[in-house]
């Protein structure tokens, strides 16, 4: 099984004023078998992988204020016609800018490049904060560069009188509701096919949005555009993001969106799990509904700095080490 943590750095307390064979010898004794992190510094893979360990890069694609600055025209509009807020520190992106698309392609290009082993995309979505126990759900996006994309590529024609964004989405989700949201998700599994492209034999793993299709009138596909049946075609490992505390869910609840990430996508599951902000004896219960679902390839601690504290970091090497 797949025995990951998720932050790594040579830079962190536990590291310092040690070479890359001391760090590597020592995430083993952890009982680690996968970092991310690290993924530019090919002493570290080198030293890493001679102790069995692989490394992985994450390239985040739809996300970030600093793209509203760059690109205006990335910032969503809702159905009523307005630019979306921030929600926190979360700012999404519109997918269907091309210059963003192509400059994510070329970072994940890069990374492909160097020595690790494979590359897991994040943020890839429409927008949608989701880590919260009630979510604020938005229709979007409604701008011009979107509507003209999903014309051009569905043959669909918005009537010339209807001027304003909210007229538009709302003869689009009237007449049009399923074709949109169908149209949505292939934004969304078109870019992880072209990333699944250039990766060159590489793991493709996708961090997702841990929702199920019962969870907000199945926002996870009308309204995040992720489709596990289309994205399963491209993606190597799928990594819902089960952060239960942070959803204000049970630790039982990780094994049943394992379960169903399985079921709906057909691939194995490499479920990500929080450490911070929970007790030891939570932390241990997390981790095991996470390696016992049926599907799972292991698990992900999120994140590695969240388990320097003596006890957490007892449990993961008792856990790690019972693992095949």
């Amino acid at each position: 099984m797949i025995r990951a943590i998720y932050g790594f750095s040579k830079d962190l307390g536990p590291f310092k004023r040690k070479d890359e064979e001391e760090i590597a010898r020592m995430v083993k004794d952890w009982g680690v078998n996968a970092v991310f992190g690290g993924y530019e510094d090919p002493e570290l893979i080198e030293a890493l992988h001679k102790q069995g360990i692989k490394v992985y890069g994450t390239v985040g694609i739809f996300g970030g204020e600093e793209y509203w600055k760059r690109y205006p025209e990335s910032r969503p509009i809702n159905d009523e016609g307005r630019l979306i807020e921030k929600d926190g520190w979360y700012a999404g992106v519109t997918p269907t800018i091309e210059a963003i698309r192509q400059e994510k392609l070329a970072r994940i290009e890069k990374l492909v490049a160097s020595d690790g082993d494979g590359i897991w995309l994040d943020a890839l979505r429409w927008p949608g904060y989701w880590e919260v126990p009630t979510p604020r759900i938005e229709e979007t996006s409604f701008d011009p560069i979107t509507l003209e994309k999903f014309q051009e590529d569905t043959k669909i024609r918005v009537p010339k009188e209807l001027l304003t964004a909210k007229e538009k989405a709302s003869w689009v989700l009237k007449n049009y509701e399923r074709k949109w949201r169908d149209w949505r998700c292939k934004v969304i599994t078109d870019f992880v096919k072209e990333a699944r492209g250039i990766t060159r034999g590489k793991t493709l793993g996708l961090f997702t949005v841990p929702w199920q299709e019962k969870d907000f009138g199945n926002a996870l596909r009308n309204i995040i555009g992720q489709d596990y049946p289309s994205l399963g075609k491209y993606v190597d490992l799928f990594s819902p993001m089960v952060y239960h505390r942070m959803c204000g869910r049970r630790t039982e609840w990780i094994g049943e969106v394992v379960e169903y990430v399985h079921k709906e996508s057909e691939k194995p599951v490499l479920p990500i799990i929080q450490a911070g902000n929970i007790s030891s004896q939570e932390f241990e219960k997390a981790i095991r509904a996470a390696i016992g679902a049926k599907g799972s390839e292991g698990v992900i601690i999120f994140t590695i700095k969240d388990v320097l504290r003596e006890e957490k970091l007892s449990i993961v090497k008792d856990i790690f080490s019972s693992l095949p």
